[in-house]
C-alpha cells in the first residue's frame, strides 16, 4: 500500500490513524481493500463522495447521499422532482436485504422540490430487528435500497426510480503513534522514495483538533504545532506502509 504525493495538492498532508475498510464501492462495484491512510487535508482515501444536491428537473430521482456507510452512521436520503415543488414533505421506505424496512419523512427544502430525511443505522446481530422503529437494525453487512414512484417523469410518463448502498463493520486492524515507548519520534517502519521527498515524521499540527498523537508523517516543511509549512517546488514523494496482516479478517 502506499500514497504518492501530487504537485497539484495545495496543502502538505498529514498523516493519521491507519484503518482498514473491508469493503468499498468503486464506481457501482464492490471491490475489496486492504488499508488506506485517512490525511485531514483530504479525505481518506476511501471516502464515498456526496452526491447532493440532486439536480433539479422535473424527473424524479432519489439517492443515499454515500454509497457505503459504516453500521452505526446516519443515513441521508434526497429526493428531486420539480413536480413536487410547493409539496412540503414525503414519506419513502427504505428496505434492508437482512429485512428490516423503516419509513422515512423527507421535508422539502424551501419550494425546490428537493426533499430531504434521515435515519440511523444500527447493528442487529444481537437482538435482531424490529419493522418500523425508527431505526435501520442491520446486521453485519448488508445492502440497503430505496425506490419512488415517479408520477410524471416530464414526458407524461410514470417511472420507477431508485438506489443502493452498503453497509459495513468497518475495523481498526492497526495504529500507530509514529512514536517509541519513551516518547521519541519513529517511522513505525514506514519507508519514503522520492528525487524531492519531503515525507518526514513530525510533530507538526499536533496540537489542532482532529489530529492524530503527538507525531504523524508530514510532507512539506515549516510546519509548527499550531500549523503552517509549506513545500518545495516540484516535490514528489511516496510513503510506505509496512506490511500489515490481515489473514484474520474475512468479509
Amino acid at each position: 500500500m502506499f500514497i504518492d504525493w501530487l504537485p497539484e495538492v495545495l496543502r502538505p498532508w498529514r498523516t493519521r490513524n491507519l484503518r482498514s475498510k473491508r469493503a468499498v464501492k468503486s464506481g457501482r462495484a464492490l471491490a475489496p481493500v486492504s488499508a488506506a491512510v485517512e490525511t485531514l487535508e483530504q479525505l481518506t482515501l476511501l471516502a464515498a463522495t456526496p452526491i447532493f444536491p440532486l439536480p433539479p428537473t422535473n424527473a424524479g430521482q432519489i439517492a443515499f447521499d454515500q454509497a457505503v456507510y459504516s453500521i452505526g452512521e446516519t443515513v441521508t436520503i434526497g429526493l428531486q422532482d420539480l413536480n413536487l415543488a410547493g409539496t412540503g414533505s414525503l414519506d419513502v421506505q427504505v428496505f434492508s436485504s437482512a429485512g428490516d424496512f423503516e419509513t422515512v419523512h423527507l421535508t422539502e427544502e424551501g419550494s425546490t422540490g428537493l426533499f430531504t430525511g434521515v435515519i440511523v443505522t444500527k447493528n442487529s446481530e444481537a437482538q435482531g430487528f424490529v419493522v418500523n422503529d425508527g431505526l435501520l437494525e442491520i446486521p453485519r453487512a448488508s445492502a440497503i435500497s430505496i425506490s419512488y414512484s415517479d408520477a410524471d417523469d416530464g414526458t407524461g410518463s410514470s417511472k420507477i426510480v431508485s438506489d443502493s448502498a452498503n453497509l459495513f463493520v468497518f475495523s481498526d486492524v492497526q495504529r500507530f503513534d509514529f512514536s517509541n515507548t519513551n516518547g521519541t519520534p519513529s517511522n513505525e517502519g514506514f519507508t519514503t522514495i522520492g528525487q524531492a521527498n519531503q515525507w518526514h515524521v513530525s510533530n507538526g499540527r499536533g496540537v489542532e483538533l482532529g489530529h492524530s498523537s503527538s507525531y504523524s508523517f508530514y510532507f512539506g516543511q515549516g510546519e509548527t504545532l499550531g500549523g503552517g509549512g509549506t513545500y518545495i517546488a516540484n516535490a514528489n514523494g511516496t510513503l510506505f506502509s509496512p506490511e500489515i496482516d490481515l489473514g484474520s479478517y474475512t468479509g
